[in-house]
């Protein structure tokens, strides 16, 4: 983890570096993105930018379909798996595709794709201590009775 964090801060930045010479000195908006790519790379960094952005929606939008669906398998005790036939796991596959389509629908009425991001993380940050209180409470209790196993002294014997 720490590696590519130190490719993202390099590729953040050689892109600063690169952009402010050829006169882009302040980004208000994610649309200017496409344009400062074009007096740089020609043609072909709008095409690889597009490309990129694809790519990189696509394996997130899959991502977190597949997580709902493993989420709602486990939960429910159904057989799971994205290397078995949908005819395997019908839940799963069924949640799989459910979720897709529902994910699509935000974008579909033409809501902002950052403003929808927004919203989603912060959601994602009101339901944390949701998902983590309980889970240090339990670990807390295993944690203890481990401990305390551990640098209990030992029992004496009686001479």
């Amino acid at each position: 983890m720490a590696f590519w964090g130190t490719v993202s801060v390099g590729v953040l930045i050689v892109a600063a570096l690169m952009l402010a010479t050829h006169g882009f000195d302040q980004v208000e908006d994610y649309h200017q993105l496409p344009l400062m790519l074009i007096p740089v790379f020609g043609l072909w960094g709008f095409v690889l930018l597009i490309a990129s952005l694809a790519f990189a929606c696509l394996g997130a939008a899959l991502e977190v379909g597949l997580q709902q669906a493993y989420l709602v398998a486990q939960g429910f005790g159904w057989t799971w798996g994205e290397d078995r036939k949908p005819r395997d796991n019908p839940g799963f596959s069924a949640v799989y595709t459910v979720s897709l389509f529902l994910a699509a629908i935000p974008i579909m009425l033409g809501l902002d794709p950052l403003r929808l991001t927004i919203f989603s993380m912060a959601l994602t940050a009101a339901s944390l201590p949701m998902t983590v209180v309980p889970l240090l409470f339990l670990l807390n209790d295993a944690m203890s009775a481990r401990i305390a196993t551990v640098f209990s002294p030992m029992p004496r014997s009686s001479s």
